[in-house]
C-alpha cells in the first residue's frame, strides 16, 4: 500500500544518514501516509448516497428511476453516470433498462461491505474506534506470528526504523515522523507469514493514518495544521520495538494497543507546546 521510502534511503550498517541528504524543502513535499480518500468527489458522494438509499431497501427493491435518483443526488447528468457506474462496480445496485426498469437495491456480498465501510472511514473518530479495536484484537495474533518468525536481520531493521523514528521526533518533523511510524508497523506486520493477518493489520493502521491527516493537513496540501505531540507516542515504539528484542507477547500486545493516533493530537501532562512544522 505505502512505499517504504525512509528505510530505503537509510544505509543497512545501522548508521542513519545526515539530515543533509534530506532537505527540509524536499521532505516537506510529501502527504502524510493513509490511502483511504481524504475527500469524495461529487461522483463519489453520489456514489455513496445512491449507496446508502439502496441500503436502506429490500434486496431486489427498486429504489428509483435513474432520473429522480439524479435529482436527488442534485448533480448533473455525466457525473451522475459516473456515480451509477461505482455503485454498480460496489454491488450496491443494479440497473435494468426499459419498462418497469431503473435501479434496484442488491446484498452486497462481506467483501464489497468492507471495502465501503473503508471508503467511509477516512477521518470519522468512530470508525477509528472500531478500527484500533480490531487492530487489538488482531495484537496477539500478530506478536505470535512475530516471534515465530522474527530473525536477527529482522531485528536490526527495526531498531534501525525506530532510530529513524527517534531522528524525526528530534528535527520535529510532522509527515517523515508518521511516515516512520508508518514504516516500522509495515516492518513488523512483514515478519508474519501470514498475508492476510498482515492485509487486515495494516488495513487498520490505514484508518489510523488517514484519520491523522485528516486532522492535521487540509485536502491537497501538505502543510500541517496543528500541534502534534510526540513524546508518548515514541515511548510506546520504543516499548513495542523492545518487547520484540526481549520476546516478550504481553509487551508486544499492549504496546500495539496503545498505538493510537489521537495520542499525537493532545499532550501529555509533561509534553509541553507541541511541534508544528
Amino acid at each position: 500500500m505505502i512505499n517504504d521510502v525512509d528505510a530505503a534511503e537509510a544505509p543497512r550498517g545501522g548508521e542513519l544518514p545526515s539530515p543533509a541528504f534530506m532537505p527540509r524543502g524536499w521532505v516537506r513535499s510529501k502527504p502524510l501516509p493513509g490511502s483511504l480518500a481524504h475527500h469524495a468527489s461529487r461522483a463519489e458522494k453520489a456514489a455513496d448516497l445512491i449507496g446508502a438509499i439502496a441500503a436502506k431497501a429490500r434486496p431486489g427493491e427498486r429504489i428509483g428511476s435513474k432520473d429522480a435518483l439524479r435529482e436527488t443526488c442534485a448533480v448533473s447528468v455525466g457525473t451522475f453516470n459516473e456515480a451509477i457506474k461505482l455503485a454498480l462496480e460496489r454491488g450496491v445496485i443494479s440497473s435494468r433498462p426499459g419498462p418497469g426498469g431503473g435501479l434496484f437495491a442488491l446484498e452486497p456480498p462481506p467483501l464489497a461491505r468492507m471495502i465501503s465501510w473503508f471508503r467511509a472511514a477516512s477521518g470519522n473518530a468512530d470508525a477509528l474506534d472500531n478500527a484500533m479495536s480490531i487492530r487489538g484484537a488482531l495484537a496477539p495474533l500478530l506478536a505470535a506470528e512475530v516471534l515465530a518468525s522474527i530473525t536477527d536481520a529482522h531485528q536490526r531493521e527495526l531498531e534501525l526504523q525506530l532510530a529513524l523514528l527517534h531522528r524525526e521526533h528530534e528535527r520535529g518533523d510532522v509527515i517523515e515522523y508518521v511516515w516512520a511510524a508508518w514504516n516500522l508497523h509495515a516492518k513488523i506486520a512483514g515478519i508474519s507469514t501470514n498475508a492476510l493477518l498482515e492485509a487486515l493489520y495494516l488495513s487498520t493502521m490505514d484508518v489510523a493514518t488517514s484519520y491523522l491527516r485528516t486532522k492535521l493537513q487540509q485536502p491537497g496540501s501538505t502543510e500541517i495544521t496543528r500541534a502534534v505531540w510526540f513524546d508518548s507516542f515514541t515511548a510506546t515504539q520504543d516499548s513495542l520495538v523492545a518487547g520484540i528484542r526481549d520476546r516478550d507477547p504481553e509487551a508486544i500486545v499492549g504496546a500495539i494497543c496503545r498505538t493510537n493516533p489521537k495520542v499525537l493530537l493532545s499532550p501529555a501532562p509533561a509534553e509541553g507546546t507541541g511541534t508544528m512544522v
